[in-house]
C-alpha cells in the first residue's frame, strides 16, 4: 500500500537525523588540540572540566571576560587588531605558544615579549623523561610545579609591567640543534616559561607551552590548578579559528553551539513526538 512507502521512508529519514546528531554530539574526534578530541593530545579535560566554551572570535564582539588562544598557526592583521582591542577594553588574553605565532601581537603592543621557538628541556626537574620539564609556577600567593612538554621560552627586554610567573630549573637547557639531547655549549640556566603583562585596561598572560592543556599534559602535578589560577572566575572562551581543525570539529562546535542553544531535553522530546507523530500517521492512513 503507498502509504507504508512514505511512513517508512518518513521514519528512517527521522531515525537517520537522530543517529546522525547521536554521532556529532558523541563521538570524539582525533584532532590535535580539538575541544572535541577525548585522546591524550584533545583538549576535551580542558574545556569541560576547567568549564572553557569553545568560540570562533572574528569580531570584537568575544562575549567573554578572558580570551584563550593556543596558537597552532601564525596570526592574521585582522585577529591582531582583534585581539588588541580586546585588551585594551579590560579583557584577559591567555596565550598558550611555543613556536612564536603570536609574536607579532606582543610587537604590535610594545610588551618586549618574545616567544622563541627553540626546545627547553631539562635532565633533573622532569617526569619521567627530559622532555616533561617540571617548571616552577608563582601566581600571586600560589606557589607550585607545573609539567610541560617541549617547552619554547620567553624572552623579556624589560619587567616593566611584568611579572614572570613560570620558569624553568637552573639546569634546564636549550636544544639548539634540535637533536633532544644536551649538545656542549648549549645554554644552561632558568628560562622564563610564562608571564603575565599589563595592557591597556587588561593584561595578556603568555604560556611558552601549548601542550600543557592537552588531555594527557593537563592531568600532570598541578597543572589542572594552575590553569584555574591562571583563568579565574570569569566567562572563559578559547578561540577555535587558531587552531587546526577539520571539518568534523566544526560541525561538532555548531552543532554543539545549536544544541546548547535548545537544551538537550527538548531535542530528546522533540524526537519523540517526531517518532511518535509518524506512528500515529501510520496508523490513521492504516485505518
Amino acid at each position: 500500500m503507498p502509504w507504508v512507502s512514505k511512513v517508512t521512508i518518513m521514519l528512517i529519514i527521522v531515525l537517520i537525523a537522530a543517529i546522525t546528531m547521536s554521532i556529532i554530539t558523541y563521538v570524539p574526534t582525533t584532532t590535535s588540540f580539538s575541544p572535541y578530541n577525548t585522546y591524550g593530545d584533545g583538549l576535551s579535560v580542558f574545556v569541560n572540566d576547567i568549564g572553557v566554551k569553545p568560540n570562533i572570535v572574528n569580531t570584537d564582539d568575544i562575549g567573554c571576560k578572558v580570551l584563550i588562544v593556543v596558537a597552532e598557526k601564525p596570526l592574521d592583521e585582522d585577529k591582531i587588531n582583534i585581539y588588541e582591542n580586546f585588551v585594551a577594553k579590560g579583557g584577559t588574553l591567555i596565550v598558550f605558544d611555543d613556536a612564536g605565532y603570536t609574536n607579532n601581537l606582543f610587537s604590535k603592543l610594545g610588551l618586549g615579549i618574545t616567544i622563541v621557538n627553540k626546545t627547553v628541556l631539562d635532565e633533573v626537574f622532569k617526569e619521567d623523561d627530559r622532555f616533561h620539564v617540571k617548571a616552577r609556577y608563582s601566581i600571586d600567593s600560589y606557589h607550585g610545579y607545573v609539567i610541560l612538554y617541549k617547552p619554547g621560552f620567553i624572552e623579556i627586554s624589560d619587567l616593566t609591567n611584568k611579572r614572570v610567573i613560570l620558569y624553568s630549573s637552573s639546569y634546564s637547557y636549550v636544544d639548539m640543534d634540535g637533536n633532544g639531547y644536551y649538545t656542549v655549549g648549549e645554554p644552561i640556566g632558568q628560562k622564563y616559561l610564562g608571564v603575565e603583562a599589563a595592557s591597556g585596561k587588561g593584561r595578556i598572560i603568555v604560556i611558552a607551552d601549548k601542550d600543557i592543556v592537552t588531555n594527557s599534559i593537563i592531568v600532570l602535578e598541578n597543572n589542572t590548578l594552575f590553569t584555574k589560577e591562571l583563568i579565574g572566575q570569569e566567562d572563559t572562551c578559547l578561540d577555535l579559528s587558531e587552531l587546526k581543525l577539520g571539518p568534523m570539529d566544526y560541525l561538532k562546535f555548531h552543532v554543539n553551539k545549536y544544541t546548547t542553544f535548545l537544551g538537550s531535553d527538548y531535542l530528546l522530546a522533540g524526537f519523540l513526538i517526531a517518532v511518535t507523530g509518524v506512528g500515529v500517521y501510520a496508523r490513521r492512513r492504516h485505518a
